[in-house]
């Protein structure tokens, strides 16, 4: 028998100890008498569970056992863990007869399990300062709220970084406006966000923009050679959705043109979707990219949104279903009128009413934006 047993009188003073308790702890027998622990009477005394009497004068009552760990020195100075059991016994009258406290030694278990959580916490701090750097490099939606005041940015993460991203920029009286999603989610598709913001910043600030199209090409350019995927690398699939809008304010018109995510106008109480390209930014393909802008004049009063994948592809309602698409579109011409901000909420409300108490199975991204 490996477990150490104390057998102690209803109210918890020690009658007799087993051979092997000495040996849980870590200490002979003659040790252990000639230690402090050799001079306790009691449990109680024993024990770092400080209401154990409260629980002996209980046992009559809940006559469940209890089971808790602790840490003690064995005689080396050394922490060493142990699980207690403590169980009440009666007799054939119904009254409690004895106490027995039965000692497991869970050190090596115990260790790996302070070592586990001290990796996780400190891996946890590295993924919160990576998201302090996550947020420095990104604009900043403070941006996208001076230029267009009735707008809005709803952003949830599924982890503590994200791989969806929002982008914004204003280039002479051009105001560019982006949604990515990058492959993966996490610290991958936050590597990759990094990767994407670099690069836009790029066509913005080195007089490389053009039109959303020539900018989605020169994206994928880049990314592909930064990724080494223009090497033949037919495995490689990294890279990022993206939706990236121009709206000319002087003149009143808009370019938008999309990988994998479209633009939704409401105007007059349509929706109106304008199409992206099948294609993601990144990722090999030895056909080529056909990336096309759409042109269209903008109208007070017109609304503007596009949405990363994890609102559609969130998983339930009441039969664990996919939101999709069709219901998404339904739920932005239903609130379009609504203030901005009150939108958001409803769309925040919406989705988590949605997930309900499923895991939420990706980044979540959507921006609102409405002409004066």
């Amino acid at each position: 028998m490996n477990e150490g047993v104390i057998i102690c009188d209803q109210n918890g003073n020690i009658e007799w100890y087993n051979d092997s308790y000495f040996k849980t702890i870590g200490y002979t027998k003659e040790q252990y008498f000639e230690s402090a622990y050799g001079k306790v009477k009691t449990l109680q005394e024993l024990s770092s569970y400080k209401s154990l009497s409260t629980v002996f004068k209980n046992f009559p009552k809940t006559r469940e056992a209890i089971v808790y760990d602790s840490p003690h020195q064995n005689q080396q100075g050394e922490v060493e863990w142990t699980r207690s059991s403590i169980v009440p016994v009666f007799n054939d009258a119904d009254e409690l007869n004895k106490i027995i406290a039965i000692y497991t030694n869970i050190t090596d278990r115990k260790n790996v399990e302070i070592a586990l959580e001290q990796a996780n916490k400190d891996f946890l701090d590295s993924v919160k300062y990576a998201k302090r750097i996550q947020e420095a490099v990104l604009p900043h939606a403070v941006i996208l709220e001076n230029e267009f005041p009735n707008s809005f940015v709803f952003y949830k993460p599924r982890d503590i970084v994200s791989g969806d991203f929002y982008w914004f920029a204003k280039v002479n009286n051009v105001f560019l406006w982006a949604l990515a999603d990058c492959t993966g989610h996490g610290v991958p598709g936050a590597f990759m966000s990094l990767i994407g913001n670099e690069y836009l910043h790029q066509v913005t600030h080195n007089a490389l923009f053009t039109g959303p199209e020539q900018c989605l090409h020169f994206l994928d350019k880049q990314i592909t050679r930064a990724l080494h995927q223009d090497g033949g690398d037919k495995d490689s699939r990294d890279g990022m959705d993206i939706g990236l809008c121009a709206i000319h304010t002087k003149d009143n018109l808009c370019q938008f043109s999309g990988a994998n995510i479209p633009l939704y106008l409401i105007r007059n109480g349509e929706v109106i979707e304008m199409e992206a390209v099948k294609e993601a930014i990144g990722g090999y393909n030895e056909r080529g990219k056909d990336f096309y802008s759409h042109e269209f004049p903008i109208l007070p009063g017109d609304t503007m949104y596009m949405t990363s994948d994890g609102f559609i592809d969130q998983f339930g309602g009441t039969n664990g279903k996919k939101f999709m698409r069709r219901n998404f579109r339904e739920l932005i011409l239903r609130i379009h009128m609504l203030p901005m901000e009150e939108q958001k909420t409803i769309i925040e409300t919406e989705f988590n009413n949605w997930k309900n108490d499923r895991k939420q199975v990706d980044d979540v991204l959507v921006i609102g934006i409405k002409i004066p």
